[in-house]
């Protein structure tokens, strides 16, 4: 079956993290990458899906931790350009797939602060349609999510290919029938698109 459509994650494949914010979050609270990962996904998910708002995330997320920030927490979301730097070559190979006539999507598990700072850049403008945890109420590994960006494209299963950097989510794309790509870098994916025999 012909590809016609990819459907792309956002936060580690078009953006270079130098530094994951659990780290930050570790380094803020004394507490081991372990915990503040575990501790921040606790909430995070509900936020990502607009279950809360950003003051009952805060809420929750320093009362999980019973203790108090030694530094300011302004780099999670207030700072969010400057931990996350453009990745230009993969902006570079979207643009070669839309001008090949491909579908170019994404899906993204994301907050409205991101999302909106995202949306005023211009860094969502190669990709249509544009399915956000924050606004549909779903988000990765949900199958719903997935099934909602086949409905909104419009093509089978069989002609999309999805590409995301956590492995996680690679699953139920998989299950509905589409081609899952585990991005880990440009050259990476470049060499699993040719071997689907989409050269970029």
């Amino acid at each position: 079956m012909m590809i016609r459509a990819f459907i792309f994650d956002y936060g580690g494949v078009f953006t270079i993290q130098p530094g994951p914010v659990y780290v930050q979050i570790s380094r803020v609270f004394g507490v081991s990458l372990e915990e503040a990962r575990k501790k921040s996904r606790e909430h995070i998910h509900a936020l990502q899906k607009g279950e809360i708002t950003e003051t009952k995330f805060w809420k929750l997320f320093l009362n999980s931790f019973g203790s108090k920030p030694r530094g300011s927490l302004d780099f999670v979301f207030g700072n969010y350009s400057d931990y996350l730097e453009p990745n230009k070559r993969m902006v570079k190979i979207v643009k070669g797939l839309k001008k090949r006539g491909y579908i170019t999507a994404l899906i993204s598990n994301t907050i409205e602060p991101h999302a909106e700072f995202n949306k005023s850049g211009g860094n969502y403008d190669l990709f249509s349609p544009l399915i956000l945890s924050c606004e549909v109420g779903m988000r990765k590994p949900e199958p719903e999510i997935f099934e909602l960006a086949l409905k909104k494209i419009g093509k089978p299963p069989g002609e999309c290919v999805f590409i995301d950097d956590e492995p996680e989510n690679l699953g139920p794309a998989k299950e509905l029938g589409m081609k899952a790509i585990h991005f880990k870098s440009q050259r990476q994916l470049i060499k699993e698109l040719s071997a689907l025999g989409i050269e970029i």
